[in-house]
């Protein structure tokens, strides 16, 4: 009787949940949720609340049938967890140092300089252009943010462990006082500071994760050089450290955050039920056919860079194109997500001559529903390998369909890391290759900006990132409704021109699914 109740419950909160998404519409039963206007990221917050509830639907079986007359049968048919009321097994303790994620643990490792394509931190660093900031306050509003945040105040040991230090690395922001100088020296001297910090390597072991500086210009203009270690963030919590901090400069007041901390998180991470079954799935899948890295033309063996340089190529989808992907893609049934990345993949087929290959992509496995986690600064990524597999005369929308079914049956697996998979790989092939270097990290849903930082701050206006073992990193942004391709690329490996052709050749396919129908041949 009691699971009864539990799942009555749970069929009212699905219900209530999309009238609030939907004000005012009528929502008919067997209509699919993602064409009407649903997102991803909501469907991932819905599995979160349900599972508050002890009712366990995983993201990948709401988005096999994104119908309100499906989420109900699969409430009816689940198996109830009795412990919606259970207290968490968790000790609280004052040590402030604790164990590392997969991934935390993965970049650590790329950090040294033995390691193919290593030698650099994960490391992410973007410039935001702006006029009349005040020094003073923004120096204070980011020594608030940083003892707001313990993550921004997180050391990372020699004996692998993660600890948070009372005080932040530094309680400075560098200033660069070019105003004195004419506009084509202070240009060359911005380059310089590009230089300087965009691929530095952050001193994690004493602390340093992350850093701010200021650069005043002619005529008050200035320029803000934000960097951070990905050990302790990932892009959602990038947009809160540019949310906060400038609300803290305006002098807002913020929410105070529960003291559930990142360690907490990690240590519930450790109770995942799945865990086995998800092993046992990946152990099943990688002993199913020979794995090997994408076969992309190479200038140079990865083992024959020194130093390891990532440059930017970015190409935009203006808005009004922007929107009719996002219609092809819900009336297929499908998301915007899955249509880039079955578009990357046929792009990568094309230049690998290869059938069979996989693909990284970053999860952000950050509990939405949950209010102790939806504003942390942390790093909540997990790494998912999707295969992708070439079928000759295929259409466009049969790729979609095989690389939407593939994602959503490996991410209903995800309690085994992607890390781990890849360990399980090198293991059974006997070798250290990275067989996944090529990433697709689709960010569509985590806006960097705010009106606020925009109006304090001024528009972000450079930004690259860097992620040792990686290839090409595939990122998409949105900023002012148009769709950000941006491509993060170790130029050294490859030969001249290769790169421009192959995002030359991805912008056109996207830009060709606006102008034609799916579903005849690419």
């Amino acid at each position: 009787m009691e699971f009864s109740n539990v799942r009555k419950e749970a069929k009212l909160l699905v219900e209530d949940w999309l009238k609030s998404i939907f004000v005012g519409m009528k929502i008919l039963e067997d209509e699919n949720l993602i064409e009407k206007g649903l997102s991803s990221i909501q469907v991932m917050q819905l599995s979160g609340k349900l599972k508050k509830l002890g009712i366990r639907i995983s993201f990948a079986e709401l988005m096999d049938d994104p119908s309100l007359f499906k989420w109900l049968e699969l409430i009816d048919n689940s198996k109830v967890k009795n412990d919606k009321n259970k207290k968490s097994s968790i000790i609280k303790s004052n040590d402030n140092k604790f164990e590392l994620t997969d991934i935390q643990y993965s970049y650590l490792i790329g950090r040294e300089d033995d390691q193919v394509l290593g030698g650099v931190g994960c490391h992410a660093y973007l410039e935001i252009d702006g006029e009349n900031i005040k020094e003073d306050r923004l120096k204070k509003a980011w020594n608030k943010l940083q003892y707001r945040h313990p993550m921004l105040r997180a050391k990372f040991t020699k004996d692998g462990y993660q600890e948070i230090m009372g005080k932040p690395y530094d309680e400075e922001i560098e200033i660069f006082d070019l105003s004195t100088l004419d506009e084509e020296t202070s240009s060359l001297r911005l380059i310089e500071i590009r230089t300087q910090l965009s691929h530095r390597k952050l001193n994690v072991n004493e602390g340093q994760v992350a850093g701010l500086s200021l650069a005043k210009l002619l005529n008050n203009k200035f320029r803000i050089f934000f960097d951070i270690d990905l050990l302790v963030s990932d892009v959602m919590s990038m947009s809160i450290i540019i949310k906060e901090l400038a609300e803290l400069y305006s002098d807002v007041s913020l929410d105070c955050l529960d003291s559930y901390t990142f360690k907490e998180y990690m240590q519930d991470l450790d109770n995942n039920s799945n865990y086995e079954d998800d092993k046992l799935f990946w152990k099943q899948k990688i002993n199913s056919f020979e794995i090997e890295r994408p076969n992309l033309p190479l200038k140079k063996q990865p083992e024959q860079i020194k130093e390891t340089k990532f440059t930017r190529r970015i190409r935009i989808i203006e808005k009004e194109q922007w929107n009719t992907i996002k219609s092809i893609a819900a009336s297929y049934k499908s998301t915007p997500s899955m249509v880039l990345l079955t578009a990357y993949a046929l792009i990568l087929e094309r230049w690998c001559n290869q059938k069979k290959f996989f693909i990284n992509i970053p999860l952000f496995n950050r509990d939405l529903s949950n209010e102790n986690l939806k504003n942390m600064v942390g790093d909540f990524t997990n790494i998912l390998l999707v295969e992708y597999e070439s079928v000759d005369d295929s259409s466009f929308l049969d790729t979609l369909k095989r690389t939407n079914k593939t994602f959503l049956e490996n991410v209903s697996h995800s309690a085994y890391s992607g890390v781990q998979v890849q360990r399980d790989i090198s293991r059974k092939q006997g070798t250290s290759v990275n067989v996944a270097p090529v990433v697709f990290a689709c960010n569509i849903d985590y806006p960097l900006e705010t009106e606020l930082s925009r109006k304090e701050f001024g528009k972000l206006s450079y930004m690259i990132s860097q992620t040792p073992g990686v290839w090409i990193d595939f990122q998409t942004y949105v900023v002012d409704g148009d769709l950000i391709l941006c491509w993060d690329t170790v130029d050294e490996l490859f030969p001249i021109e290769l790169l421009d052709d192959m995002i030359n050749s991805l912008y056109t396919l996207l830009i060709s699914l606006t102008l034609t129908i799916i579903g005849g041949k690419e």
